[in-house]
């Protein structure tokens, strides 16, 4: 049984040593790749592929059935006058043979087809790592999210702390009469709305991990209770990618690409292949036909005739197809057809792949101005929101101009941890289409 080692690479994301307690990007992905059915789909289509790329499979050798068969015939010659036997006649035959069938020539189908072979395993190959490539992007995109969702966690309980120390502050005043009950009614309200933010907040929490749980496979290893706390950062700084860099790569390094380009040689290999039918076919017969019988009468049952013969034969035969209504050349025609086809196709692909890419790296550049801009709003709205809070309790401003302080904190907060998101998504997303999302994997026995 074969045990899937995976080495995963990938320069954005630091090391961090594996935990218990504790879960990196990096890990999770690497748990997915080991557990992740996808994957295990696209592996075992591989092996596959690995099996058939033979030459005995592409018809090289020569192929031997053996046959064997018993027959029993009676001859009644009893009313037959002409006959020198005047009785009935019980013939007994065994008649095994052993047959040889070898084509030597074939419009050299042969060596186009294990050439086939060959590119229908490196596209399986392509398309495994295409499929670790989809894979590590989900697994990375998930846990991004759950730190989406816990960074809006903690921005929702600050806000619902103070709203419950000043709720709990002046419900104690109006006991002795020293607020009015609609203070009470407001921070109490806007307890009640904090609390159900919160609430929402730990379900979509708990939504985000169920989501990881399912791309990394480990329902059975792992629960929500038993769910590490993860260890990476979505303001982890990341490195460099040089855009000119990666498009003059693209063919070379996007999985997409490659794969297209393969399906693009195996459609020119059908031509040669289709081709092939044009040609005359060869090919060696040879078989070895021993027989056994034995005759008897129904008028002597107990003595019997024994016969015994073998016969060898061997042959070449010769066939070429004269006419078939010219399906052999419609079939080179299309295929030619279908090669032009899959070469627009490979053109159309690069150019909409270096479209995506300028398309990526605009995003990227724009996510990183939001993400600046929201930081100096956050942190301004902070600064706003912690002033208004002092001067709320010196009785400078009254509760609806810290609440709208308050929602300018909120909703500068959320769209900063959005904004970090949302970058983090398109460096993925540029990583990946670079090919620079590299997996290397072994089949150790």
């Amino acid at each position: 049984m074969k045990k899937l080692a995976y080495i995963f690479i990938l320069a954005l994301l630091p090391f961090a040593g594996k935990s218990q307690e504790k879960l990196s990007a990096r890990e999770a992905v690497i748990l997915a790749l080991e557990h992740n059915y996808s994957l295990q789909i696209a592996q075992s289509r591989v092996d596959i592929a690995e099996k058939n790329n033979t030459w005995s499979e592409a018809g090289l050798f020569p192929t031997v059935s053996l046959n064997a068969g018993a027959n029993i015939a009676l001859q009644d010659n009893s009313n037959n006058p002409i006959s020198f036997v005047q009785e009935s006649i019980i013939n007994q035959n065994y008649n095994p043979s052993v047959n040889l069938s070898w084509n030597l020539f074939s419009g050299l189908g042969i060596k186009i087809t294990k050439e086939r072979l060959a590119l229908l395993e490196q596209q399986s190959n392509g398309n495994l790592m295409a499929e670790i490539e989809n894979i590590a992007l989900e697994v990375l995109k998930a846990y991004n999210s759950i730190l989406l969702e816990e960074q809006k966690l903690k921005v929702y309980k600050s806000v619902l702390n103070y709203s419950r120390e000043q709720y709990e502050y002046y419900q104690l005043k109006e006991e002795y009469g020293q607020s009015s009950s609609l203070e009470t009614f407001q921070f109490r309200n806007q307890l009640f709305a904090d609390s159900v933010n919160v609430i929402q907040q730990e379900v979509n929490i708990k939504n985000a991990k169920r989501n990881l749980m399912v791309l990394m496979n480990v329902r059975e290893e792992m629960s929500l209770e038993q769910f590490p706390k993860l260890s990476d950062s979505l303001s982890a700084p990341m490195s460099a990618i040089d855009q000119q860099e990666v498009i003059s790569n693209l063919s070379s390094n996007n999985q997409n690409l490659r794969n297209q380009f393969l399906a693009l040689e195996l459609q020119k290999k059908m031509i040669d292949y289709q081709r092939s039918f044009l040609y005359p076919v060869v090919s060696l017969q040879a078989a070895a036909s021993p027989s056994w019988g034995n005759v008897r009468f129904s008028g002597s049952p107990d003595q019997s005739i024994g016969t015994q013969s073998i016969v060898y034969s061997t042959g070449l035969n010769v066939r070429y197809n004269l006419f078939n209504n010219y399906k052999a050349k419609r079939a080179v025609e299309v295929a030619k057809i279908d090669a032009e086809i899959g070469e627009m196709t490979y053109d159309q692909m690069q150019i909409e792949l270096e479209n995506n890419t300028l398309q990526l790296f605009d995003a990227y550049h724009v996510q990183n101005q939001l993400v600046n801009l929201n930081q100096q709003s956050m942190r301004y709205a902070q600064k706003a929101y912690e002033l208004g809070k002092a001067k709320y309790a010196q009785g400078i401003i009254n509760s609806l101009e810290l609440q709208n302080l308050r929602n300018n904190f909120l909703n500068a907060a959320l769209s900063y941890n959005d904004s970090l998101f949302n970058r983090m998504s398109v460096y993925l997303d540029i990583y990946k289409i670079s090919g620079q999302l590299q997996l290397s994997y072994n089949n150790e026995n």
